[in-house]
Protein backbone atom coordinates (compact mmCIF):
# COMPACT_ATOMS: atom_id res chain seq x y z
CA UNK A 1 0.00 0.00 0.00
CA UNK A 2 1.23 3.49 -0.79
CA UNK A 3 1.19 6.12 1.95
CA UNK A 4 0.57 9.82 1.44
CA UNK A 5 3.56 11.52 3.00
CA UNK A 6 2.87 15.15 2.21
CA UNK A 7 1.75 17.84 -0.23
CA UNK A 8 2.84 21.28 -1.33
CA UNK A 9 1.30 24.00 -3.53
CA UNK A 10 3.45 25.65 -6.17
CA UNK A 11 2.31 28.00 -8.88
CA UNK A 12 -1.35 27.28 -8.25
CA UNK A 13 -0.86 23.49 -8.42
CA UNK A 14 -0.88 20.94 -5.65
CA UNK A 15 1.94 18.40 -5.57
CA UNK A 16 1.14 15.29 -3.53
CA UNK A 17 3.82 12.86 -2.41
CA UNK A 18 3.18 9.16 -1.86
CA UNK A 19 5.76 6.70 -0.67
CA UNK A 20 5.80 2.95 -1.01
CA UNK A 21 8.63 1.07 0.64
CA UNK A 22 9.67 -2.25 -0.87
CA UNK A 23 12.78 -4.18 0.16
CA UNK A 24 13.25 -5.71 -3.27
CA UNK A 25 11.78 -5.83 -6.76
CA UNK A 26 10.22 -9.04 -8.04
CA UNK A 27 12.60 -10.80 -10.42
CA UNK A 28 11.69 -13.86 -12.54
CA UNK A 29 12.96 -14.92 -15.96
CA UNK A 30 14.99 -11.70 -16.03
CA UNK A 31 11.81 -9.60 -15.78
CA UNK A 32 11.95 -7.02 -13.03
CA UNK A 33 8.87 -5.26 -11.83
CA UNK A 34 7.48 -3.42 -8.89
CA UNK A 35 4.17 -1.70 -8.41
CA UNK A 36 2.72 1.49 -7.02
CA UNK A 37 -0.94 2.22 -6.50
CA UNK A 38 -3.04 5.17 -5.41
CA UNK A 39 -6.59 6.38 -6.05
CA UNK A 40 -7.02 9.50 -8.16
CA UNK A 41 -10.36 11.24 -8.67
CA UNK A 42 -12.23 10.94 -11.97
CA UNK A 43 -11.67 14.01 -14.10
CA UNK A 44 -8.25 14.76 -12.67
CA UNK A 45 -5.12 15.08 -14.76
CA UNK A 46 -1.49 15.73 -14.15
CA UNK A 47 1.93 14.12 -14.04
CA UNK A 48 3.18 11.25 -11.91
CA UNK A 49 6.82 11.69 -11.03
CA UNK A 50 8.54 8.67 -9.52
CA UNK A 51 11.91 7.21 -8.71
CA UNK A 52 13.38 4.08 -7.22
CA UNK A 53 15.91 4.67 -4.47
CA UNK A 54 18.77 2.20 -4.21
CA UNK A 55 21.06 1.83 -1.18
CA UNK A 56 23.91 3.07 -3.37
CA UNK A 57 23.45 5.69 -6.05
CA UNK A 58 21.18 8.61 -6.83
CA UNK A 59 17.51 8.01 -7.72
CA UNK A 60 16.54 8.70 -11.32
CA UNK A 61 13.16 10.38 -11.60
CA UNK A 62 10.71 9.62 -14.41
CA UNK A 63 7.46 11.29 -15.32
CA UNK A 64 4.17 9.86 -16.60
CA UNK A 65 1.39 12.21 -17.72
CA UNK A 66 -2.05 10.95 -16.74
CA UNK A 67 -5.72 11.71 -17.13
CA UNK A 68 -8.40 9.89 -15.14
CA UNK A 69 -11.46 9.20 -17.31
CA UNK A 70 -14.78 7.66 -16.41
CA UNK A 71 -15.17 4.22 -18.04
CA UNK A 72 -18.83 3.28 -18.56
CA UNK A 73 -19.78 -0.20 -17.40
CA UNK A 74 -20.28 -2.87 -20.05
CA UNK A 75 -22.02 -6.23 -20.01
CA UNK A 76 -19.76 -9.12 -18.97
CA UNK A 77 -19.30 -11.70 -21.71
CA UNK A 78 -20.24 -15.28 -20.82
CA UNK A 79 -18.59 -17.52 -23.40
CA UNK A 80 -15.74 -15.34 -24.72
CA UNK A 81 -12.71 -15.27 -22.42
CA UNK A 82 -11.43 -11.80 -21.58
CA UNK A 83 -8.63 -11.08 -19.17
CA UNK A 84 -5.03 -10.04 -18.58
CA UNK A 85 -1.76 -11.84 -18.05
CA UNK A 86 -0.04 -10.71 -14.88
CA UNK A 87 -3.29 -9.61 -13.23
CA UNK A 88 -3.56 -11.48 -9.95
CA UNK A 89 -6.39 -10.08 -7.92
CA UNK A 90 -7.15 -11.08 -4.34
CA UNK A 91 -10.79 -10.19 -3.79
CA UNK A 92 -14.13 -10.58 -5.54
CA UNK A 93 -14.58 -6.83 -5.17
CA UNK A 94 -11.54 -6.28 -7.38
CA UNK A 95 -13.00 -8.74 -9.90
CA UNK A 96 -16.23 -6.74 -10.01
CA UNK A 97 -14.29 -3.56 -10.71
CA UNK A 98 -12.56 -5.24 -13.66
CA UNK A 99 -15.90 -6.65 -14.82
CA UNK A 100 -17.06 -3.08 -15.41
CA UNK A 101 -14.46 -3.00 -18.21
CA UNK A 102 -15.65 -6.30 -19.67
CA UNK A 103 -13.13 -8.65 -18.00
CA UNK A 104 -14.67 -11.99 -17.07
CA UNK A 105 -11.73 -14.34 -16.38
CA UNK A 106 -9.15 -14.41 -13.59
CA UNK A 107 -6.20 -16.65 -12.81
CA UNK A 108 -6.07 -18.63 -9.57
CA UNK A 109 -2.65 -19.85 -8.53
CA UNK A 110 -1.04 -21.68 -5.61
CA UNK A 111 -2.62 -24.25 -3.29
CA UNK A 112 -4.38 -24.52 0.06
CA UNK A 113 -7.70 -23.44 1.54
CA UNK A 114 -7.23 -19.76 0.76
CA UNK A 115 -6.93 -20.14 -3.03
CA UNK A 116 -9.69 -22.79 -3.01
CA UNK A 117 -12.08 -20.43 -1.22
CA UNK A 118 -11.17 -17.60 -3.59
CA UNK A 119 -11.86 -19.80 -6.63
CA UNK A 120 -15.23 -20.80 -5.16
CA UNK A 121 -16.13 -17.16 -4.50
CA UNK A 122 -15.20 -16.08 -8.03
CA UNK A 123 -17.31 -18.87 -9.52
CA UNK A 124 -20.23 -18.02 -7.24
CA UNK A 125 -19.98 -14.40 -8.42
CA UNK A 126 -20.29 -15.54 -12.06
CA UNK A 127 -16.67 -15.26 -13.18
CA UNK A 128 -14.59 -17.68 -15.23
CA UNK A 129 -11.45 -19.02 -13.56
CA UNK A 130 -8.31 -20.42 -15.10
CA UNK A 131 -5.43 -22.29 -13.52
CA UNK A 132 -2.34 -20.37 -14.40
CA UNK A 133 -0.63 -18.48 -15.70
CA UNK A 134 2.39 -20.75 -16.23
CA UNK A 135 0.46 -23.85 -15.21
CA UNK A 136 2.19 -27.15 -14.53
CA UNK A 137 0.44 -29.99 -12.69
CA UNK A 138 1.26 -29.86 -9.00
CA UNK A 139 3.18 -26.61 -9.35
CA UNK A 140 1.18 -23.49 -10.22
CA UNK A 141 2.76 -21.09 -10.96
CA UNK A 142 5.42 -23.26 -12.52
CA UNK A 143 9.06 -22.60 -11.72
CA UNK A 144 10.50 -25.46 -13.79
CA UNK A 145 9.48 -28.28 -11.40
CA UNK A 146 10.45 -30.87 -13.99
CA UNK A 147 14.08 -29.93 -13.33
CA UNK A 148 13.62 -31.03 -9.72
CA UNK A 149 11.98 -34.27 -10.86
CA UNK A 150 14.92 -35.12 -13.10
CA UNK A 151 17.46 -34.09 -10.48
CA UNK A 152 16.02 -36.68 -8.08
CA UNK A 153 14.80 -39.42 -10.43
CA UNK A 154 17.15 -40.80 -13.07
CA UNK A 155 14.24 -42.24 -15.08
CA UNK A 156 13.00 -38.68 -15.71
CA UNK A 157 16.19 -37.62 -17.53
CA UNK A 158 16.36 -37.32 -21.30
CA UNK A 159 19.52 -38.83 -22.76
CA UNK A 160 21.62 -37.54 -25.65
CA UNK A 161 23.09 -39.60 -28.50
CA UNK A 162 26.02 -40.57 -26.28
CA UNK A 163 23.71 -41.86 -23.55
CA UNK A 164 24.42 -38.90 -21.24
CA UNK A 165 21.70 -36.94 -19.39
CA UNK A 166 20.93 -33.58 -21.01
CA UNK A 167 21.55 -30.85 -18.41
CA UNK A 168 18.92 -28.18 -17.84
CA UNK A 169 18.89 -25.65 -15.04
CA UNK A 170 18.74 -27.28 -11.61
CA UNK A 171 18.35 -30.73 -13.14
CA UNK A 172 18.02 -32.27 -16.57
CA UNK A 173 15.86 -32.16 -19.69
CA UNK A 174 12.64 -34.03 -18.94
CA UNK A 175 12.04 -37.23 -20.88
CA UNK A 176 8.53 -37.41 -22.42
CA UNK A 177 8.43 -41.13 -21.61
CA UNK A 178 8.54 -40.35 -17.88
CA UNK A 179 5.59 -41.74 -15.89
CA UNK A 180 7.26 -41.95 -12.49
CA UNK A 181 6.53 -40.99 -8.91
CA UNK A 182 6.93 -37.24 -9.29
CA UNK A 183 4.37 -37.10 -12.09
CA UNK A 184 2.02 -39.27 -10.02
CA UNK A 185 2.36 -36.98 -7.01
CA UNK A 186 1.94 -33.82 -9.11
CA UNK A 187 -1.30 -34.98 -10.72
CA UNK A 188 -2.66 -36.17 -7.37
CA UNK A 189 -1.87 -32.80 -5.79
CA UNK A 190 -3.48 -30.88 -8.66
CA UNK A 191 -6.62 -33.02 -8.71
CA UNK A 192 -7.01 -32.76 -4.94
CA UNK A 193 -6.88 -28.98 -5.11
CA UNK A 194 -9.07 -28.54 -8.20
CA UNK A 195 -11.76 -31.15 -7.49
CA UNK A 196 -15.18 -29.50 -7.38
CA UNK A 197 -13.93 -26.04 -8.40
CA UNK A 198 -14.93 -26.28 -12.08
CA UNK A 199 -11.93 -24.50 -13.56
CA UNK A 200 -12.59 -23.24 -17.10
CA UNK A 201 -9.03 -23.84 -18.32
CA UNK A 202 -5.56 -24.98 -17.31
CA UNK A 203 -3.15 -22.61 -19.01
CA UNK A 204 0.37 -23.76 -19.78
CA UNK A 205 3.03 -21.31 -20.92
CA UNK A 206 5.84 -23.68 -21.84
CA UNK A 207 7.09 -22.09 -25.05
CA UNK A 208 10.43 -23.95 -25.16
CA UNK A 209 11.08 -24.06 -21.43
CA UNK A 210 10.20 -27.74 -21.03
CA UNK A 211 11.57 -29.07 -24.33
CA UNK A 212 14.28 -26.47 -24.80
CA UNK A 213 16.91 -28.94 -26.01
CA UNK A 214 14.70 -31.12 -28.15
CA UNK A 215 17.27 -31.59 -30.89
CA UNK A 216 19.67 -33.34 -28.50
CA UNK A 217 17.41 -36.18 -27.36
CA UNK A 218 15.81 -38.30 -26.27
CA UNK A 219 17.65 -41.61 -26.62
CA UNK A 220 16.04 -43.49 -23.75
CA UNK A 221 15.04 -47.09 -24.57
CA UNK A 222 11.35 -46.17 -24.63
CA UNK A 223 11.93 -43.68 -27.43
CA UNK A 224 14.12 -46.08 -29.42
CA UNK A 225 11.34 -48.69 -29.19
CA UNK A 226 8.74 -46.14 -30.32
CA UNK A 227 10.90 -45.23 -33.32
CA UNK A 228 11.32 -48.90 -34.30
CA UNK A 229 7.56 -49.42 -34.13
CA UNK A 230 6.85 -46.34 -36.25
CA UNK A 231 9.47 -47.24 -38.87
CA UNK A 232 8.29 -50.87 -39.17
CA UNK A 233 4.70 -49.75 -39.72
CA UNK A 234 5.80 -47.32 -42.46
CA UNK A 235 8.30 -49.74 -44.04
CA UNK A 236 7.06 -53.33 -43.56
CA UNK A 237 9.83 -55.87 -43.91
CA UNK A 238 12.61 -53.28 -44.15
CA UNK A 239 15.52 -53.22 -41.73
CA UNK A 240 15.25 -50.61 -39.00
CA UNK A 241 17.92 -47.88 -39.13
CA UNK A 242 19.85 -47.06 -35.99
CA UNK A 243 19.14 -43.58 -34.50
CA UNK A 244 22.53 -43.65 -32.79
CA UNK A 245 24.04 -43.64 -36.30
CA UNK A 246 21.87 -41.28 -38.37
CA UNK A 247 21.41 -38.79 -35.48
CA UNK A 248 25.07 -38.78 -34.49
CA UNK A 249 25.81 -35.35 -35.99
CA UNK A 250 24.45 -32.79 -38.45
CA UNK A 251 26.16 -34.43 -41.43
CA UNK A 252 24.55 -37.78 -40.59
CA UNK A 253 21.14 -36.12 -40.25
CA UNK A 254 21.46 -34.47 -43.67
CA UNK A 255 22.49 -37.79 -45.22
CA UNK A 256 19.37 -39.55 -43.85
CA UNK A 257 16.41 -37.16 -44.29
CA UNK A 258 13.70 -39.85 -44.25
CA UNK A 259 15.06 -41.53 -41.13
CA UNK A 260 15.48 -38.15 -39.42
CA UNK A 261 11.90 -37.10 -40.25
CA UNK A 262 10.58 -40.36 -38.77
CA UNK A 263 12.71 -39.80 -35.65
CA UNK A 264 11.35 -36.26 -35.23
CA UNK A 265 7.72 -37.37 -35.56
CA UNK A 266 8.37 -40.07 -32.97
CA UNK A 267 9.69 -37.45 -30.57
CA UNK A 268 6.66 -35.22 -31.17
CA UNK A 269 4.28 -38.15 -30.61
CA UNK A 270 5.94 -39.02 -27.31
CA UNK A 271 5.53 -35.46 -26.04
CA UNK A 272 1.91 -35.48 -27.18
CA UNK A 273 1.50 -38.76 -25.31
CA UNK A 274 2.95 -37.21 -22.16
CA UNK A 275 0.34 -34.45 -22.11
CA UNK A 276 -2.42 -36.86 -23.14
CA UNK A 277 -1.55 -38.87 -20.03
CA UNK A 278 -1.72 -35.77 -17.84
CA UNK A 279 -5.08 -34.78 -19.33
CA UNK A 280 -6.59 -38.27 -19.12
CA UNK A 281 -5.54 -38.76 -15.52
CA UNK A 282 -6.82 -35.33 -14.50
CA UNK A 283 -10.12 -36.16 -16.19
CA UNK A 284 -10.44 -39.34 -14.15
CA UNK A 285 -9.70 -37.45 -10.95
CA UNK A 286 -11.89 -34.42 -11.65
CA UNK A 287 -14.79 -36.23 -13.27
CA UNK A 288 -14.71 -33.89 -16.26
CA UNK A 289 -12.39 -33.31 -19.21
CA UNK A 290 -10.04 -30.42 -18.41
CA UNK A 291 -9.47 -27.69 -20.98
CA UNK A 292 -5.77 -27.21 -21.76
CA UNK A 293 -4.30 -24.12 -23.43
CA UNK A 294 -0.69 -23.43 -24.41
CA UNK A 295 1.01 -20.12 -25.07
CA UNK A 296 2.94 -20.40 -28.30
CA UNK A 297 2.68 -22.12 -31.69
CA UNK A 298 6.42 -22.25 -32.49
CA UNK A 299 7.61 -23.38 -35.95
CA UNK A 300 5.42 -26.40 -36.62
CA UNK A 301 5.46 -26.78 -40.41
CA UNK A 302 9.04 -27.92 -41.08
CA UNK A 303 10.98 -30.95 -39.87
CA UNK A 304 13.68 -28.71 -38.40
CA UNK A 305 11.04 -26.59 -36.70
CA UNK A 306 9.34 -29.61 -35.16
CA UNK A 307 12.71 -31.02 -34.11
CA UNK A 308 13.18 -27.86 -32.07
CA UNK A 309 9.69 -27.38 -30.60
CA UNK A 310 8.64 -31.08 -30.58
CA UNK A 311 5.06 -30.29 -31.61
CA UNK A 312 3.12 -31.99 -34.38
CA UNK A 313 -0.56 -32.33 -35.21
CA UNK A 314 -1.13 -34.85 -32.41
CA UNK A 315 0.46 -32.50 -29.86
CA UNK A 316 -1.80 -29.63 -30.88
CA UNK A 317 -4.89 -31.85 -30.59
CA UNK A 318 -4.19 -32.30 -26.88
CA UNK A 319 -4.54 -28.56 -26.33
CA UNK A 320 -8.01 -27.09 -26.72
CA UNK A 321 -6.75 -23.63 -27.67
CA UNK A 322 -3.44 -22.01 -28.52
CA UNK A 323 -2.68 -18.56 -27.15
CA UNK A 324 -1.08 -16.53 -29.92
CA UNK A 325 0.79 -13.32 -29.16
CA UNK A 326 0.05 -10.13 -31.02
CA UNK A 327 2.55 -7.60 -29.75
CA UNK A 328 1.70 -4.93 -32.28
CA UNK A 329 -1.41 -3.40 -33.85
CA UNK A 330 -4.57 -4.86 -35.34
CA UNK A 331 -3.13 -5.13 -38.81
CA UNK A 332 -0.29 -7.36 -37.72
CA UNK A 333 -2.55 -9.40 -35.45
CA UNK A 334 -4.98 -10.23 -38.25
CA UNK A 335 -2.25 -11.17 -40.71
CA UNK A 336 -0.41 -13.28 -38.11
CA UNK A 337 -3.51 -15.27 -37.25
CA UNK A 338 -4.42 -15.91 -40.87
CA UNK A 339 -0.88 -17.04 -41.69
CA UNK A 340 -0.89 -19.43 -38.74
CA UNK A 341 -4.18 -20.94 -39.87
CA UNK A 342 -3.08 -21.39 -43.47
CA UNK A 343 0.27 -22.93 -42.53
CA UNK A 344 -1.29 -25.15 -39.88
CA UNK A 345 -3.91 -26.53 -42.24
CA UNK A 346 -1.30 -27.22 -44.91
CA UNK A 347 1.09 -28.91 -42.47
CA UNK A 348 -1.47 -31.20 -40.82
CA UNK A 349 -3.89 -32.20 -43.55
CA UNK A 350 -6.62 -29.65 -42.95
CA UNK A 351 -6.41 -29.79 -39.15
CA UNK A 352 -7.62 -26.64 -37.38
CA UNK A 353 -7.03 -25.11 -33.98
CA UNK A 354 -8.88 -22.78 -31.64
CA UNK A 355 -7.15 -19.62 -30.56
CA UNK A 356 -7.04 -17.13 -27.72
CA UNK A 357 -5.41 -13.92 -28.90
CA UNK A 358 -2.92 -12.25 -26.57
CA UNK A 359 -2.41 -8.66 -27.70
CA UNK A 360 -0.11 -6.33 -25.82
CA UNK A 361 -1.66 -2.86 -25.71
CA UNK A 362 1.50 -1.45 -24.11
CA UNK A 363 3.34 -2.25 -27.36
CA UNK A 364 0.98 -0.30 -29.60
CA UNK A 365 2.78 2.38 -31.55
CA UNK A 366 6.21 0.89 -30.92
CA UNK A 367 8.17 1.97 -34.01
CA UNK A 368 11.89 1.53 -33.44
CA UNK A 369 12.34 0.05 -36.91
CA UNK A 370 11.06 -2.66 -39.29
CA UNK A 371 13.64 -5.17 -38.00
CA UNK A 372 12.22 -4.88 -34.49
CA UNK A 373 9.83 -7.70 -33.54
CA UNK A 374 7.37 -5.22 -32.03
CA UNK A 375 7.37 -2.84 -34.97
CA UNK A 376 3.97 -2.10 -36.48
CA UNK A 377 2.81 0.09 -39.34
CA UNK A 378 -0.74 0.03 -38.01
CA UNK A 379 -2.03 3.31 -36.56
CA UNK A 380 -2.09 3.52 -32.79
CA UNK A 381 -4.97 5.41 -31.23
CA UNK A 382 -6.54 5.38 -27.74
CA UNK A 383 -9.31 2.88 -28.49
CA UNK A 384 -7.18 0.37 -30.39
CA UNK A 385 -7.24 -2.08 -27.50
CA UNK A 386 -11.03 -2.24 -27.73
CA UNK A 387 -10.92 -2.86 -31.47
CA UNK A 388 -8.35 -5.60 -30.93
CA UNK A 389 -10.82 -7.41 -28.67
CA UNK A 390 -13.62 -7.09 -31.21
CA UNK A 391 -11.49 -8.10 -34.20
CA UNK A 392 -10.35 -11.24 -32.42
CA UNK A 393 -13.96 -12.19 -31.68
CA UNK A 394 -15.05 -11.75 -35.30
CA UNK A 395 -12.23 -14.06 -36.41
CA UNK A 396 -13.57 -16.92 -34.33
CA UNK A 397 -11.18 -16.65 -31.42
CA UNK A 398 -12.27 -18.15 -28.11
CA UNK A 399 -11.02 -15.17 -26.19
CA UNK A 400 -8.50 -12.39 -25.64
CA UNK A 401 -6.03 -12.51 -22.79
CA UNK A 402 -3.93 -9.37 -23.05
CA UNK A 403 -0.51 -8.43 -21.66
CA UNK A 404 -0.63 -6.63 -19.29
CA UNK A 405 -2.76 -4.65 -16.88
CA UNK A 406 -2.31 -2.18 -14.06
CA UNK A 407 -4.05 -3.53 -10.95
CA UNK A 408 -7.01 -1.62 -9.54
Amino acid sequence: KSVRTGSVRRGGKEYVTYEQREPFAYNYHSWMSSSFSCVLPVGSAGTLRYAVRYPDGEPVFREIPYEVVDVPEVATLKSFTTGFYGLYIRTVEQAREWAKCGVNTFSVRNYGEGPRKFAQDLKAAGFRIRRGDYFWPGNCPAHAPWQDWSAQDETARALDVNGKPIAQGRGYQLSPSYRGRFLDAAIEKEVEFCRGLDFDAFCFDMENYVQNQGEAGDFRPERIAAFRDRWEKAHPGASVPDPFVFEKDRASVLAHPEEHACWVETKCDLWAGFFETVKDRMERGLGRRPVFTEWSMNTFDTVDGRNHCLRNGRFYRVFDAMEIDSYAGIDRMLRTLERHRERFSAAFGGQTFDVIMTPSPVRLGHKSGPSDYYYTTAPAFPDEGKYTFMEAATLGAKGVYAKRATPV
